[in-house]
């Protein structure tokens, strides 16, 4: 599958089950953001996500002309960050209206007129970002995983058919 066919892949997957969920939490170690996501009431979708960060990451307005909160070529990563998880904080309790994959690779996570972008910040290792099901655990056997690796290889394990 070519690239543009694997970012479609990755796009239909990460809306199908993002689209619905509240973030519920953030947790954050030295280099890596993970956002937890969870669904009420439902049997048929997956209840619970979690999207791991450890490349650039942005919270911007829809509503605005884009920007990234903060200027990259003048801050630091740790200073990025900082901002970041201020304008994170906010969201929580807010639902995901869509998800998306780009064709840069990046990810896009919008709660209304917000967006939470993941992408390269260019001093990437290893994934760069990935949204795995049920724990934030990267050695547990997902049902589904989407992430996005430093060569810029996006990898989707989609989901199991969901059942009535």
């Amino acid at each position: 599958m070519n690239k543009k066919g694997q970012n479609e892949l990755a796009s239909e997957t990460v809306n199908a089950l993002l689209c619905g969920m509240s973030l519920d939490s953030i947790r954050v170690y030295s280099a890596v953001v993970l956002l937890g996501f969870f669904r009420s009431g439902s049997v048929t979708k997956v209840d619970e996500a979690w999207i791991s960060v450890s490349g650039g990451l942005w919270v911007e307005s829809l509503s605005q002309a884009p920007k990234q909160s903060v200027d990259m070529k003048n801050s630091s990563f740790f200073y990025q960050r900082a901002t970041v998880l201020g304008e994170l904080y906010l969201l929580i309790g807010k639902e995901v209206s869509s998800a998306n994959v780009d064709l840069s690779g990046a990810l896009e996570v919008v709660f209304g007129q917000t967006q939470i972008r993941a992408n390269s910040d260019g001093d990437d290792f290893e994934e760069i970002w990935a949204v795995m099901s049920n724990t934030p655990d990267a050695d547990k056997d997902h049902d589904w995983y989407v992430s996005l690796d430093d060569a810029g290889q996006v990898t989707t394990k989609s989901p199991p058919p969901a059942t009535s």
